[in-house]
């Protein structure tokens, strides 16, 4: 499952990422969102919206309910990381997802107890690194609480040396500053990431 960063717009991501997947002979359910989000908080049904779909994917005949991983970027990683955090949303569903994967998601609030296995990417020069270092060492977390080590499903950070926050959006070629934020296309970083995708997802989930 693919899930919309701040901006909402499903097709750029369905066309780079979710052919991407398809090519991997993976099953792919992108879904996004009307209207600017940047720079506010969730909307309280957003935190719904996976959770929602993937009750949607389970009913397909050709989809494993028990395979499932979700994916996102920016404010969407986050939203692939809230998804599997132990807690008042994860235990409203029965079905639940296999994996998560971030891209330069933030992760200030979140504890990162984690009833499924994470990925999370981000640059280095990302401003929201120090966060999601924080957060996977169990330091800090959502009202200054930190997890005991080791709790919860284990979360993999890989950091991409030089890379700004965006690195995989080729729109960002010219690097662009919005809302305080550097946004920049890195093509290493991108390489990079998209083998490490490939390599957890194998592992996570397995391949055809």
């Amino acid at each position: 499952m693919l899930l919309y960063g701040c901006g909402g717009r499903a097709e750029p991501l369905d066309q780079n990422w979710g052919q991407r997947l398809a090519s991997w002979s993976y099953v792919t359910l992108t879904i996004g969102r009307t209207g600017e989000i940047c720079g506010n908080n969730f909307p309280p049904v957003q935190d719904l919206d996976a959770y929602r779909a993937l009750n949607f994917l389970v009913r397909q005949p050709f989809v494993d309910a028990k395979r499932v991983v979700i994916m996102g970027f920016s404010q969407g990683g986050t939203l692939a990381l809230l998804s599997v955090e132990r807690g008042a949303i994860e235990q409203m569903y029965e079905n639940k997802f296999r994996a998560a994967v971030a891209f330069f998601p933030i992760c200030a609030g979140l504890k990162g107890i984690s009833s499924a296995p994470g990925l999370i990417l981000i640059g280095e020069r990302d401003s929201f690194t120090p966060g999601c270092r924080d957060m996977v060492d169990g330091r800090g977390g959502d009202f200054g609480m930190s997890r005991t080590p080791g709790e919860g499903s284990p979360i993999r950070l890989v950091v991409y040396p030089d890379a700004h926050h965006g690195f995989t959006v080729p729109a960002f070629k010219t690097p662009v500053e919005y809302l305080g934020y550097r946004l920049e296309f890195d093509q290493s970083a991108t390489d990079q990431s998209i083998v490490e995708l490939r390599e957890f997802l194998h592992a996570t989930v397995g391949s055809r």
